[in-house]
């Protein structure tokens, strides 16, 4: 939401009510759909209008519901994300990793979107930003949770490749790593942005990534790519993998 001359207007990138409803009747918990949509307004002054990337939210939340206070959990890529503050909602403490070029500061801008580098410590105490390269996050056994939400595929495959190995060494034993990523639909190729990071030939395909994954030493425990998803712009790619 913004404030123009005294009228409370709706955000350019906010998901509009009619989606937002129809939504809310496909997913399995529409509870945590409104506490997403609650804690993005309030904070960002919208929730991404963008299916699946909600959808993917959603995904996260439901994998570590049941995860007790506590945790330490690792945002790579966090962008303006209301998961930190979900998380740590809970009792969790967070380290979010991001080098975007742009920083977003309080108040929220009718420009904002989910891109940007957001210091979430100013709305939430147990959560740290850190501005550098995913890559260049060195720590050994820090983390419970690891998770990155539509980031990888924005990277030059030597450089998810190096994300990958270095947020291995920093998840303890029995750590998680949740990936949620973008398919070009109908093909197995990891979205490159219509050709913006590099040739599709170089970025790879979700197989590959998943090959890459088990010989870097985790344990792929699921992988679900889902097909022809009418709200979606891709297809998208939900990874669970445990050290």
């Amino acid at each position: 939401m913004a404030i123009e001359r005294g009228v409370i207007t709706k955000h350019p990138t906010d998901m509009s009510d009619a989606v937002f409803q129809r939504l809310s009747t496909t997913v399995k918990r529409p509870d945590i759909l409104a506490d997403m949509r609650t804690i993005s307004r309030n904070t960002f002054g919208f929730l991404v209008r963008y299916v699946h990337m909600v959808r993917y939210y959603l995904w996260i939340a439901e994998q570590l519901e049941d995860l007790k206070p506590g945790a330490r959990i690792l945002d790579l890529g966090a962008g303006l994300c209301p998961v930190p503050l979900w998380l740590a909602s809970r009792g969790h403490r967070l380290d979010c990793i991001d080098n975007h070029p742009i920083v977003r500061t309080l108040p929220p801008q009718p420009d904002w979107n989910i891109w940007g580098f957001f210091d979430y410590s100013q709305v939430h105490n147990d959560i740290t930003s850190i501005r550098r390269g995913i890559e260049d996050c060195h720590g050994e056994n820090l983390y419970d949770i690891a998770y990155s939400i539509g980031v990888l595929q924005s990277m030059p495959r030597s450089q998810w490749e190096a994300c990958l190995y270095v947020t291995k060494q920093s998840l303890k034993p029995g750590g998680r790593l949740l990936l949620c990523v973008d398919i070009i639909p109908g093909t197995d190729f990891v979205w490159n942005y219509d050709g913006e990071v590099e040739p599709l030939s170089e970025h790879r395909t979700f197989r590959e990534l998943e090959t890459c994954l088990s010989v870097l030493g985790y344990l792929v425990e699921q992988s679900s790519l889902m097909r022809d998803q009418n709200d979606s712009l891709t297809d998208p790619l939900y990874i669970a993998c445990r050290v």
